[in-house]
């Protein structure tokens, strides 16, 4: 089995900042030192937004669409860890992508 470390990381993309004064939030997925980034389709508001805690300030319900994004994506990590002997940070974000 692969001993590597995955990293989910969420990144707010301040300089797309719309006219509502919020911007996309994305996340980068790190994998044997090889990045995949794609849209989480969430928009935050960058001065609620905390980096170093990945959450937003009193908004439990942000947080909670987070934690489930972050949930499928270590779900689909363990499936190819068990499917497979080797697999890139591509393959991960392809299988959190993919519809059931």
């Amino acid at each position: 089995m692969n001993q590597s470390k995955l990293s989910i990381l969420f990144v707010a993309y301040l300089a797309k900042t719309n006219q509502k004064g919020l911007c996309p939030l994305k996340c980068r997925l790190t994998y044997k030192q090889k990045r995949k980034e794609f849209a989480s389709g969430l928009m935050v508001d960058p001065e609620k937004w905390n980096s170093k805690l990945q959450k937003v300030e009193n908004d439990s319900l942000f947080n909670s669409n987070l934690e489930i994004i972050r949930s499928k994506i270590q779900r689909a990590y363990i499936s190819l860890e068990l499917e497979r002997d080797s697999f890139t940070v591509q393959d991960i974000a392809k299988k959190f992508s993919s519809k059931p």
